[in-house]
């Protein structure tokens, strides 16, 4: 017994060095999270999720304050705003897939990048982008104006 003991000790060492020797060994980092995917992304943040590996950015507006994105991701079938203030921070970031479907976050005057929860979506093209960086609000994607513009003012002559 104690010779089948010693030689299954043996065979252990030796298959563990050929594992460290050839490079073959256990990854010491749990792999990441599987994606996940359209209803099951709603509400969380791309980041987290896994969702940003894939991701795209399908539309934006920039200024010399901020810069707006419409980020996509097709294997997560969500879609998400991000928001980098070029100065100061972001006050509001949004979201919106249509009249009803809007998810927000406040990020609290922390500098840098932000971005939104995500909404279901398999296509970006009706999704809307906000944000609110210092006095100004900027979106980028799908938008729509639901009111009839209102002429200038000044632009208006009364007749004698």
């Amino acid at each position: 017994m104690f010779g089948a003991l010693t030689t299954l000790v043996a065979l252990t060492a030796t298959l563990g060095a050929a594992d460290a020797f050839s490079g073959t060994s256990a990854p010491s980092t749990p792999p990441a999270p599987h994606p996940c995917r359209g209803y099951a992304c709603e509400g969380r943040f791309p980041q987290h999720a896994g969702c940003t590996a894939d991701a795209r950015t399908t539309n934006l507006t920039k200024d010399a304050t901020y810069i707006v994105r419409l980020r996509f991701s097709p294997g997560c079938r969500a879609v998400w705003s991000e928001v980098e203030p070029l100065t100061g921070t972001a006050r509001k970031v949004s979201i919106r897939l249509g009249p009803d479907e809007v998810l927000t976050t406040h990020p609290k005057g922390r500098k840098g990048r932000s971005v939104s929860p995500m909404l279901d979506a398999d296509d970006p093209k009706r999704a809307v982008a906000c944000a609110q960086v210092a006095d100004r609000v900027a979106c980028a994607g799908a938008i729509e104006l639901r009111a009839q513009a209102r002429p200038d003012p000044a632009s208006e002559t009364e007749l004698p």
